[in-house]
């Protein structure tokens, strides 16, 4: 597998080619999980309200935070969309990570800046902290872009391995992975992907790609279908809130572990693939304005997740609206979400501009040498080790 790096390959205006109807889906997932993260100020939205616009209010809450995980499934279904139809390398995916570790390398700095400029007189950095600040993706103080990152490295034997077993095993693959990970409880298999702290690894990313793949590669027609689309949306809500539904009524200690909404899950999948299926039904669009913003959507993950975003909500939200409450105060949190996503779009579309004219400039010649010097290496270790059997190899591209 061989490639050639340019230096605007993987910046943002790679988005300026996609269909737009399925980046703004993009810049949707991210307000789902923004929303699932956003720390309401439930207790005084709901306070000093009449039994019945207290239930109203919680429903509404509910419903506006109950949506993250098919967020997160909807933004890995539209990367692993993109992903399986583009050619793959070891040494482009190499260089797309590359790429991603110095944003990470910015709001890693930023965040840690802006903790030290409002915490330097309460809080005493450890080592542990100055390595997560220093080492992101090795730390993973990020899950999402270090599954992300294992999973381009991983990616190219991945598709290599699937085309070659072909459409028949790779559908019984992907209807295992389903059955496995997508209904049957979890507790029972060693390999969780909900328990803490192994919730969303790259084994996610992994069995949605292989999933996502074959509906792409053999079911072409199908995709292109808006009822099914439809129906995938449809489907999944109702089988997924009739889970619950049964599972509350029958026992809940019981049936708890059935619960159907992780991104693992049938339902979840479901809804997130029919979006995308839904949306390129559509006429295809090109916006440049849709697709710039797209590309800016990781910051809100990675300034909110990271606790810049948590906190300055969660202090915005005491200082100015402590004596507020009932449908003005929800009103208020969700204007602030909405502030608080706007003006992350906005700290990444800065970043990406002063990029453009630093980082940009000199970081595919310096991912060049490193590859190189790298694959050298490599090279003089597998020789060393294959002279035994009287044969040479080189590290593939």
């Amino acid at each position: 597998m061989t490639s050639t790096i340019s230096p605007k390959m993987h910046k943002p205006k790679m988005y300026q080619w996609r269909n737009s109807n399925l980046e703004a889906l993009r810049l949707f997932s991210m307000l789902l999980i923004l929303f699932f993260n956003f720390p309401w100020d439930s207790n005084n939205i709901i306070a000093a309200s009449t039994p019945l616009k207290s239930h109203i209010l919680s429903s509404t809450l509910t419903f506006l935070s109950n949506w993250g995980y098919i967020g997160s499934d909807l933004f890995i279904v539209l990367t692993c969309w993109f992903l399986c139809e583009q050619p793959q390398s070891i040494k482009t995916n190499l260089h797309r990570a590359w790429i991603l570790e110095f944003e990470l390398l910015f709001y890693s700095y930023l965040t840690a800046v802006v903790y030290h400029v409002a915490l330097s007189a309460s809080y005493t950095y450890t080592t542990y902290d100055w390595l997560i600040m220093l080492f992101p993706f090795s730390m993973t103080e990020w899950w999402y872009t270090t599954s992300y990152m294992l999973f381009l490295f991983l990616v190219p034997f991945l598709t290599v391995g699937l085309r070659k077993i072909g459409p028949k095993f790779h559908g019984i693959l992907a209807a295992g992975l389903i059955v496995v990970y997508g209904f049957l409880p979890s507790k029972p298999f060693v390999y969780d992907m909900d328990i803490p702290n192994n919730s969303f690894t790259v084994r996610l990313f992994l069995y949605i790609y292989i999933t996502v793949s074959f509906a792409r590669w053999y079911l072409p027609n199908l995709l292109k279908s808006r009822k099914f689309g439809a129906f995938l949306i449809v489907g999944g809500l109702a089988f997924g809130l009739i889970a619950q539904l049964i599972m509350r009524i029958l026992a809940y200690d019981l049936f708890g572990k059935w619960w159907l909404f992780y991104p693992k899950n049938i339902p979840t999948l479901a809804v997130s693939l029919g979006l995308v299926i839904f949306a390129g039904t559509f006429p295809e669009t090109h916006s440049r304005i849709v697709n710039r913003l797209a590309s800016a959507t990781l910051a809100v993950y990675l300034l909110f997740q990271g606790g810049l975003g948590g906190h300055f909500a969660a202090y915005t939200l005491g200082s100015f609206w402590g004596g507020s409450n009932g449908a003005r105060l929800l009103l208020i949190n969700i204007a602030l979400a909405v502030a608080i996503y706007a003006a992350c779009l906005l700290i990444d579309l800065l970043r990406q501009l002063v990029f453009t004219v630093t980082i940009d400039k000199v970081e595919t010649p310096l991912f060049e040498w490193a590859y190189s010097l790298v694959k050298k290496t490599l090279n003089r270790i597998m020789n060393s080790i294959m002279r035994t059997f009287g044969k040479r190899t080189e590290v593939s591209e």
